[in-house]
């Protein structure tokens, strides 16, 4: 593997907030498999349907690494990757939505007690308006509410920006992260499926006493890299061909921008805090990258991975997915900081230093 060259590319500072995680949800789909409805579709499953030519070695040579190098185990999608769509099938909208009501249950809040939504995705249902809108519709609520569209990187925007409103407000404001890449994932993509999933994942932020919440956030982006993962075609739609419309791209190229970015998120939090970190949260699609930005950052081995094997790579759901089962699990505790990195198409990166009340 080629490893990445040092990364002086600067980042800015979004200001601190004092939140808390008042409640946190997440959601994913059932697919509808060529072998009828499953929750979760694991990486054997999947092989074996998708690639038929492989021989029984090769299949299994192909599920160590992705369980070993990528660490994903299984997923969820709300389409079979490259069947039609159907009427029913769950969208990113839908999925935001039942997350966030899960995480608004937990904190024991109505809908109407909410002081804004902030919702990142790079799979919106509709290419008008905003996810967000969509979302405050079906909760019934009248709030500020926005996008963030900045690849997977998205979610930690929405965390970041969301705390600030939430600070400033006085009252508790949606974090949301949604994707549903089955929709964007042709039939020649398959081993790229293999690492993607579909899932939405909530937290309410609420203001909290100083010291708790988003202590720094860093951001960083290079849009000369933005071809490196992208669907190609243009808006508004001007042509039937379906390709046109999937994700594509250099994965491998990808893969070692996204780690340069990451490690430079990494080298600057741990510049912020030298004594390192209690723990680390990383969305970088594979389960070696995390390892090696938890490691720079000073957190160690204490990476979680768990929510990368059980969900795959899903956008910019990840951090808020992987913090509401880290905190579930008992791997977040009070009191612990945390290091969150995050990276994305356009290319976009991001890294936060968070304190568990």
């Amino acid at each position: 593997m080629t490893t990445p060259k040092e990364d002086d590319r600067p980042m800015q500072a979004l200001p601190s907030a004092a939140v808390r995680i008042a409640g946190s949800g997440v959601a994913f789909p059932t697919c509808e498999t060529p072998a009828g409805p499953k929750e979760s579709i694991p990486t054997r499953f999947l092989l074996d349907l998708m690639t038929p030519e492989m021989s029984a070695a090769r299949r299994e040579a192909v599920a160590s690494h992705l369980a070993e190098a990528v660490g994903v185990d299984a997923r969820a999608w709300a389409r079979w990757c490259g069947a039609p769509p159907r009427e029913d099938e769950a969208d990113s909208a839908s999925l935001g939505t039942l997350a966030a009501t899960r995480a608004l249950e937990a904190a024991g809040l109505a809908p109407k007690n909410i002081a804004g939504i902030v919702f990142a995705t790079s799979t919106p249902p509709k290419w008008t308006s905003a996810v967000s809108s969509i979302v405050a519709g079906k909760l019934g609520v009248t709030c500020p509410f926005f996008d963030v569209r900045s690849g997977c990187a998205g979610g930690a925007y929405a965390i970041a920006l969301a705390s600030i409103i939430a600070a400033s407000a006085r009252g508790p404001v949606l974090a949301i992260g949604a994707d549903t890449f089955s929709k964007v994932l042709g039939p020649h993509e398959r081993l790229l499926a293999m690492a993607m999933g579909d899932g939405a994942g909530a937290l309410v932020l609420a203001p909290a006493p100083s010291g708790s919440g988003v202590r720094t956030a860093l951001f960083g982006g290079d849009g000369a890299l933005g071809e490196l993962t992208s669907v190609p075609a243009r808006l508004p739609p001007t042509a039937l061909d379906a390709s046109e419309w999937q994700l594509t791209g250099n994965p491998e190229r990808f893969g070692i921008e996204a780690e340069r970015a990451l490690m430079n998120a990494a080298r600057r939090l741990h510049g912020v805090r030298e004594d390192g970190f209690d723990a680390c949260i990383v969305h970088a699609g594979q389960a070696s990258i995390c390892r090696r930005v938890a490691a720079e950052v000073g957190a160690g081995d204490r990476v979680w991975l768990e929510s990368l094997a059980r969900h795959g790579n899903v956008g910019a759901a990840s951090l808020a997915v992987a913090l509401h089962e880290a905190r579930a699990a008992g791997f977040v505790k009070s009191g612990m900081r945390l290091a969150l990195a995050s990276v994305g198409g356009g290319i976009s990166w991001a890294g936060l230093s968070w304190s568990e009340p």
